[in-house]
């Protein structure tokens, strides 16, 4: 009789951690859709004209599991242990991030090629533009932003520093060698440098993230 109590006290305990969790999910799915609905669809607009209704889904999809995620990260360690992120998560977040990055970089073409080999050329362009403009921004947090994921995944992939710093910059390189051989951007140095510290402070982040976890199990 105990026994068959402790089961059913168990699976009642694990039916309201199911239900808690998909009331979470759904919230976050909300709160995505809500912001993309109002805000961020106008802001992809600006940044990506030529954004196509898959690319608008995919964001909305990485927003929800983005929040669902943070819960998991921060909001359950008020209640015990910190949780781990099902592994499912991540490789659906990663793929959605992947896809997302892949149609930013690649899903244009340009009719006039631009070249700049000249280190902080272009962001001292930026700079002498003023910070006011939208155009200076948009370029700046555009080339640093989309590859802190890619940081962070590299990192994990690899868990070494020196390692995950040449998986960096062998992906950076190839893309933008890439883009300029399917004439899908113009090579410019600067956002390489950009885009290797958006990178850098992705694996960062998740590196100080992944010693806090450990020192609290400890």
């Amino acid at each position: 009789m105990a026994a068959a109590a402790h089961e059913a006290d168990t699976m009642d305990i694990t039916m309201k951690r199911m239900f808690h969790h998909v009331a979470v999910f759904c919230a976050a799915a909300v709160l995505a859709f809500l912001f993309m609905e109002h805000a961020g669809d106008r802001l992809m607009l600006v940044l990506i004209p030529y954004a196509s209704p898959l690319l608008f889904l995919a964001f909305r999809l990485a927003g929800t599991l983005c929040l669902y995620m943070l819960y998991l990260l921060l909001w359950s360690r008020r209640k015990g242990p910190a949780v781990k992120i099902p592994e499912a998560f991540i490789f659906v977040f990663s793929i959605l991030y992947l896809f997302i990055l892949l149609t930013m970089l690649f899903g244009r073409s340009y009719d006039v090629y631009e070249a700049n080999y000249i280190p902080f050329h272009t962001i001292r362009e930026y700079i002498d533009r003023g910070w006011d403009h939208l155009y200076v921004w948009s370029n700046l947090l555009g080339n640093i932003l989309p590859f802190i994921p890619l940081g962070g995944l590299l990192m994990r992939l690899f868990q070494r520093k020196r390692w995950t710093l040449a998986g960096i910059l062998v992906c950076i390189l190839t893309i933008e060698f890439s883009q300029q051989a399917l004439s899908r951007g113009s090579f410019d140095v600067d956002d390489i440098l950009l885009n290797v510290l958006g990178a850098i402070c992705g694996a960062w982040l998740y590196d100080r993230l992944r010693l806090r976890a450990e020192q609290q199990k400890g």
